[in-house]
């Protein structure tokens, strides 16, 4: 199972329609100027889909090349890469969710089981009940767990957050993609204030991203 959002099925012209219409922080919103422009001079350099367009600038060498060969400006291709970037998932230790301790950590490490992408895959064919026999868990405790892994893969989902998202009763992407986004962070800020596990500041426009992200993973996923 793919983990993360389907990128391979994102088109750069479906690519360049979520841009519009989701919200962007002010030091992305260049990629606005002239987008529907520089979308057709990266089709017309064979990159079809957000997944090409990746590899395509995965390193700063790479994104220099593509400017060079589009005539794309450097540092509109370096947020562009940056965004993209933004699209791939990374692994996040097992450690730095409140949820698990050490003891069922190094259950799952015996397992191979070292990260959260790990842990993913290892759900993904699998019961609640088969995980709760397997490591001697409660079965609520698994389907916990389970959900924590599935909202991680949203962007900018850290293993905190996604605790505070599940505390709050989002526990799926559906949920998430669903939700009114006023009531949504208003449950965000009331679980914050009660666990007390997240120091960070949580605004409208940080709900507003969460749902239109979800919404967006929930297009492309299989």
């Amino acid at each position: 199972m793919i983990y993360g959002h389907q990128i391979s099925k994102i088109g750069l012209e479906d690519f360049a329609g979520i841009l519009k219409r989701i919200y962007l922080i002010p030091s992305m919103r260049i990629l606005l100027d002239d987008l529907d422009g520089k979308i057709e001079r990266l089709i017309e350099n064979n990159i079809m889909t957000v997944e090409t367009l990746y590899l395509r600038t995965k390193t700063k060498k790479k994104a220099e090349c593509l400017g060079a060969e589009t005539g794309i400006d450097i540092t509109y291709i370096t947020v562009l890469r940056r965004m993209v970037s933004s699209y791939i998932p990374k692994p996040r230790k097992l450690g730095d969710y409140p949820d698990l301790d050490v003891k069922l950590i190094n259950k799952f490490a015996s397992e191979g089981i070292n990260n959260s992408i790990h842990l993913f895959d290892y759900f993904s064919d699998k019961t609640d009940e088969q995980v709760a026999n397997k490591f001697h868990m409660d079965q609520t405790r698994v389907g916990i767990l389970r959900s924590l892994m599935t909202i991680g893969q949203l962007r900018y989902i850290s293993p905190v957050f996604a605790t505070i998202l599940v505390r709050s009763g989002y526990d799926s992407i559906e949920k998430i993609a669903n939700a009114d986004v006023a009531v949504l962070h208003q449950a965000i800020l009331t679980t914050m204030k009660r666990e007390q596990l997240y120091k960070g500041n949580v605004a409208a426009t940080d709900a507003r991203f969460l749902v239109e992200d979800a919404n967006v993973f929930l297009e492309y996923c299989d």
